[in-house]
């Protein structure tokens, strides 16, 4: 039977078949004085009333009230913070930059970046926000997957963001496989009917289309059929043949959900080289942006490891 790598993931189909789907889903001390002595008085608490007149209640010191202008300030500060935030990540090249900035001015920021840009980013992230409030979870990647990040950065979630249309890509188990295990992948579609493409990119600069595949006779793969997903539908993506083998590295598998056909026909076979699948499947990102469709896309790392 073929394999598959991390970066050498063969697609080859036990008995036959596409991709199979499931679906579902303390007071400070006094100093002594030096002087003549002072005769102190007992405590309040010692002196008794005087009769008929009821001991005063103590009464708790009054709630501290914030002018609604500073409230006001103290928001806008905030919301300037994370402005700027966003617009600083949305302008990082070869990099996917999620995260938020808290009420508190506190600014977390995670995602994907190459790896001898990370540092960079780091840096460029403490020039306007103070260290102490940096919370920073950016994993750094090969640069052979900057073409992969430049071409999600504009549909992929914007900094800070909860709502809006957004893909869900992850493994579904494991993210550091062994070689002789199987590659699966779960995904949420965004909130809007689409088209799907899953891809494996290795480190070595190759390409396996996850989905759809097409037929292969000497494989025996039989073709993905065309279809939609409805809005948020949940599915699992694997077959038996996606197993790891070599060579081991970090590779990554990105998705694309488009309200409209990426491609008008078929990709030439079931693999091709990253650098050409890439600069097209950024062109058709491209075009379909400018017809005002609706995209969504997610990218997950994962490692491949010998026995």
């Amino acid at each position: 039977m073929p394999v598959i790598a991390a970066a050498a993931m063969v697609l080859g189909v036990l008995g036959g078949g596409g991709a199979w789907l499931f679906l579902g889903h303390r007071p400070t001390p006094i100093p002594p004085t030096i002087g003549p002595a002072i005769v102190t008085p007992p405590p309040v608490a010692d002196i008794a009333p005087a009769k008929g007149i009821p001991a005063p209640v103590p009464q708790p010191p009054p709630p501290l009230v914030v002018p609604p202008e500073r409230l006001q300030l103290a928001t806008a500060g905030v919301d300037v913070l994370r402005g700027q935030v966003a617009s600083w990540a949305s302008s990082r090249i070869c990099a996917m930059l999620g995260g938020e900035v808290g009420s508190s001015g506190s600014v977390t920021v995670n995602g994907l970046a190459g790896n001898g840009s990370v540092e960079g980013l780091r840096q460029g992230l403490m020039a306007f926000v103070p260290p102490g409030q940096i919370d920073f979870r950016v994993a750094g990647v090969d640069r052979v997957f900057c073409p992969a990040l430049t071409a999600l950065h504009p549909i992929g979630p914007a900094y800070g963001v909860s709502g809006g249309p957004r893909l869900g890509l992850q493994m579904d188990g494991k993210a550091r496989l062994h070689d002789g295990e199987p590659v699966r992948v779960r995904l949420v579609m965004p909130d809007f009917t689409a088209h799907l493409r899953v891809d494996y990119i290795a480190h070595d600069g190759s390409v396996q289309h996850l989905y759809p595949q097409l037929a292969d006779k000497t494989s025996a793969i039989t073709a993905d059929p065309s279809r939609t997903f409805g809005p948020g539908e949940p599915l699992n993506l694997g077959h038996p043949s996606w197993l790891i083998g070599e060579p081991y590295g970090t590779d990554m598998i990105i998705a694309v959900a488009s309200s409209e056909p990426l491609f008008d026909r078929p990709r030439p076979g079931n693999a091709e080289t990253a650098d050409v699948y890439l600069r097209d499947l950024q062109s058709a990102i491209d075009a379909l942006r400018r017809r005002g469709a609706r995209l969504a896309g997610a990218a997950v790392t994962l490692e491949a490891l010998p026995k």
